[in-house]
């Protein structure tokens, strides 16, 4: 049989642009004047983390900073933020971040108040004393997306719908798990050598996406393959795509009459034509390649026309031959009768 389970989702959640600047009113709201802020070095370094700091100073609010958290942190992290926690006597602890800093935020809160091994805290009701208040700022979006650091980026236009911000390319980190190596680094391309592209553009008009360029292509299969005036032997692709594979090579000899007879129209080198020269079409004295085309006799055909009559007429004399032979018998026998 099911036993029934008591989900406690969240009392208070605050999405938005400039939700941050409402932090420290909600600090106040929880009646905290020492907050603990739970972060790591990536996003006190993006400036990030300097932002929250100084809308807990302009409201008066005291505040201590602990950015040892690490990449799936250990637990020895998680007690030093405690330690750190109970020796500013923190009544509030701030998470700031992606998963990690969250998470220690929230293990904080608890060992905070509770001196209980965590092996016996695991479980429904297990938490005997309430744990610090908390506040969890997430800066990753969906599966650990930041844009400059940042959970999101703005994109401003001029009057003239040019785009001023931001003013250079933007890096966009994604946060991979499952052993891959993170985050995956991708550089958003607005600008080139300072100069907007002009991809992305704000008129008095309905959205829309202007197909502009293209450095990729979708998966496809080989169509085809032909063969250039060049020699280049290239591949057509059903995306469209053109990949030339390599180019046919000419070589060419000191000696053409050197060459040794293999039969079939067919010859190979020898020490009197000379070492073979490679080469590519309109390479020196090579010749050129002739594409689709069905290559036409090369054979003489005034002399083998003169063997063919030569020929004819040495069996004509033959003929004759054995007529006159035939004839000698038969009179012969004309005779003997």
């Amino acid at each position: 049989m099911l036993k029934s389970i008591l989900f406690q989702t969240t009392p208070r959640i605050l999405m938005g642009a400039g939700v941050l600047a409402q932090t420290a009113a909600e600090v106040k709201r929880l009646k905290a004047g020492r907050v603990l802020i739970v972060t790591d070095k990536g996003l006190v370094a993006a400036g990030i983390v300097s932002r929250l700091e100084s809308v807990l100073t302009e409201a008066g609010i005291r505040w201590t900073r602990f950015d040892e958290v690490e990449p799936d942190p250990r637990f020895e992290i998680a007690v030093r933020a405690v330690e750190a926690a109970k020796s500013e006597k923190a009544e509030l602890v701030i998470g700031i971040g992606g998963g990690s800093p969250l998470d220690i935020a929230k293990v904080c809160a608890i060992l905070a108040t509770n001196t209980q091994p965590v092996s016996e805290l695991f479980g429904i009701d297990m938490v005997p004393e309430a744990g610090l208040a908390t506040i969890l700022i997430p800066t990753t979006a969906g599966t650990g997306v930041t844009f400059g650091g940042a959970a999101s980026t703005n994109i401003v236009f001029d009057a003239t719908g040019a785009m001023t911000t931001p003013a250079g390319d933007v890096t966009v980190s994604l946060a991979l798990t499952n052993g891959a190596t993170a985050p995956l680094n991708l550089s958003w391309d607005f600008y080139n050598a300072g100069v907007s592209h002009g991809d992305v553009t704000g008129f008095s008009s309905a959205s829309g996406t202007t197909f502009q360029y293209q450095d990729g292509y979708p998966p496809g299969t080989l169509r085809g393959i032909s063969v250039g005036e060049d020699g280049v032997v290239t591949a057509s692709y059903s995306n469209g795509e053109l990949t030339p594979l390599f180019q046919v090579a000419l070589v060419d000899f000191p000696s053409y009459d050197g060459l040794t007879k293999m039969g079939r129209n067919l010859y190979a080198e020898s020490i009197n034509s000379g070492q073979a020269l490679p080469g590519v079409v309109g390479n020196g004295r090579l010749g050129s390649i002739a594409p689709s085309s069905l290559e036409m006799s090369n054979v003489d055909l005034a002399q083998e026309f003169t063997d063919m009559i030569v020929t004819q007429r040495g069996f004509q004399a033959s003929s004759r031959t054995i007529t006159t032979s035939d004839q000698m018998l038969q009179e012969l026998l004309t005779l003997k009768r």
